[in-house]
C-alpha cells in the first residue's frame, strides 16, 4: 500500500483518506487536471475496439488468410484445395517476421490454395495433434492431411515453391 503525503512546508505530501491521489497532485503540482468519468472512458474503448475489429476485418479480407480456430480448422483443410496453414504466436518474433509473406503468397495464389493461420497458444489442441513444438510451422494440408512442413522462417521465393509443389501433387 502506498501512502501519499501532501506538500508542506517542509516538502513532505500527506493524503487524507477523504482525498484522492488525483486532488493531491492537482494541489502539489498547481495543475488542472481532468479526470475521465468512467463513461468517458468506456466510449473511448469502444471507438478503440471498433476501429481495431474493422482494421482486423479488412486485414483479413485483403490478406485472405483465414484465423483457424478448433472449431473451423477442419473443415478448411479437408477441402479439395490445398491449405496452408501458418502456427504462430503473438510473442514470436519469427512469426511476425514471416506474417507478410505469408499474406503476400496468400494474395499471389488468390483461391488455388487456402490460407489459414492458427494461434498455437490460444488453440494449443491442434498444435499438439499435428506436433508442432517450434514456431513458425508452415505446414500443407491436402484432404485433410499434412503433405509438408516448413519449420523457421524462410525465403519467400523456397515457401512459394514448396506451396506450388504441394498444390502439384
Amino acid at each position: 500500500m502506498v501512502r501519499l503525503q501532501r506538500a508542506s512546508p517542509d516538502g513532505v505530501l500527506s493524503l487524507n483518506r477523504s482525498e484522492s491521489p488525483l486532488e493531491v497532485l492537482k494541489y502539489a503540482f498547481r495543475i488542472d487536471v481532468k479526470m475521465l468519468s468512467d463513461s468517458e472512458l468506456d466510449k473511448i474503448l469502444a471507438e478503440k475496439e471498433k476501429r481495431l475489429i474493422s482494421e482486423h476485418a479488412q486485414h483479413a479480407v485483403h490478406g485472405h488468410v483465414a484465423e483457424l480456430t478448433e472449431a473451423n480448422f477442419d473443415k478448411l483443410v479437408n477441402g479439395d484445395k490445398v491449405t496452408f496453414v501458418d502456427f504462430w504466436a503473438v510473442w514470436c518474433g519469427p512469426c511476425r517476421t514471416m506474417e507478410p509473406v505469408v499474406e503476400r503468397l496468400a494474395a499471389k495464389f488468390g483461391g488455388s490454395v487456402n490460407f489459414g493461420k492458427l494461434n498455437v497458444d490460444e488453440h494449443s489442441a491442434v498444435a499438439t495433434k499435428y506436433e508442432v513444438q517450434s514456431i513458425p510451422t508452415f505446414m500443407m494440408f491436402k484432404n485433410g492431411a499434412p503433405v509438408d512442413a516448413v519449420i523457421g522462417t524462410m525465403p519467400e521465393a523456397a515457401l512459394e515453391q514448396r506451396i506450388r509443389k504441394a498444390a502439384a501433387h
